[in-house]
């Protein structure tokens, strides 16, 4: 907890340079700060870069949506008609979904046509943290050096 707290002045210093036009390189395992503070991120292993971009645009790819409803069977019948959705079953009584927030009305709207009662529908977003974790723990993909990296 020591550690997030001594971040506080370094956060305000960072947005403070930031809005002043300035770039700053931050090398962080502290990802939720990161998450905070940073406009774009690129996360390297092994002196590769595995993916970069806008912070917002690469956790938007990882929205998802989490349906707690009866009758999954026919819940899962009805939105393999939305094959992009990419519908997972978690037990019994969750579906999560690939999808956006435009889209949870339409795939609720679908499933009360169908009958399928929805009892919840919860948003679960992706962290900078999560996503690290999930690109971190793939076998290591060929892709771009990173200039300078060197290995060991």
């Amino acid at each position: 907890m020591r550690t997030l707290l001594a971040f506080r002045p370094a956060r305000s210093a960072i947005a403070e340079l930031g809005a002043e036009g300035f770039t700053i390189f931050l090398s962080s395992h502290l990802l939720a700060e990161v998450e905070q503070v940073c406009d774009a991120v690129a996360i390297i292993q092994s002196g590769r870069t595995l993916v970069q971009g806008a912070v917002r645009d690469l956790l938007a790819r990882g929205d998802q949506l989490r349906l707690r409803l009866a009758q999954q069977p026919r819940a899962l019948a009805v939105l393999a008609a939305f094959p992009e959705l990419q519908a997972c079953p978690l037990d019994p009584h969750w579906i999560q979904l690939s999808a956006d927030d435009r889209a949870a009305a339409q795939i609720v709207r679908a499933l009360a046509l169908a009958d399928v009662e929805v009892y919840e529908v919860r948003r679960h977003r992706l962290t900078l943290e999560a996503l690290f974790l999930d690109l971190t723990s793939q076998p290591q993909r060929a892709g771009p050096e990173t200039p300078g990296a060197e290995d060991g």
